[in-house]
């Protein structure tokens, strides 16, 4: 089974909520590139993200798509954090349409590190298409 539909199919089964459900599936079964937004509902830095991340995910939305991981129940998405080996959050992940990963933040400093990186991540994904 490919990365994403293993992440669809993991998500539904630990009774991931209806709405989560459907976003994921749309974002898997849409052919593109998707980049995994890893956060907690906790996090400072996470919320100051999120806004950046929907502008990419506005602009780049002929090519990408965005799915958003909440960790704050380990157990609903370990699979997944220990797949991808998520540390800290925020941590961004670029997957390819086949559900590979092909790029990875590291560990969060700031609001614009995180920014770089997002940039960073954007672009090497867009090099590959």
């Amino acid at each position: 089974m490919d990365p994403l539909t293993h992440l669809a199919t993991t998500a539904a089964a630990r009774g991931a909520s209806r709405a989560e459900r459907a976003h994921l599936a749309r974002a898997l079964g849409s052919g593109r590139h998707a980049l995994v937004l890893f956060y907690s509902k906790n996090c400072r830095l996470c919320r100051a993200l999120q806004p950046v991340v929907d502008e990419a995910e506005a602009c780049e939305a002929d090519w990408m798509r965005v799915v958003r991981v909440c960790t704050d129940s380990d157990q609903e998405w370990a699979p997944e954090i220990l797949h991808y080996g998520i540390e800290h959050v925020p941590c961004l992940v670029m997957l390819q349409p086949g559900g590979n990963a092909i790029s990875k933040s590291g560990s969060p400093r700031n609001l614009q590190h995180m920014r770089e990186t997002l940039e960073l991540l954007l672009k090497q994904a867009k090099a590959q298409l």
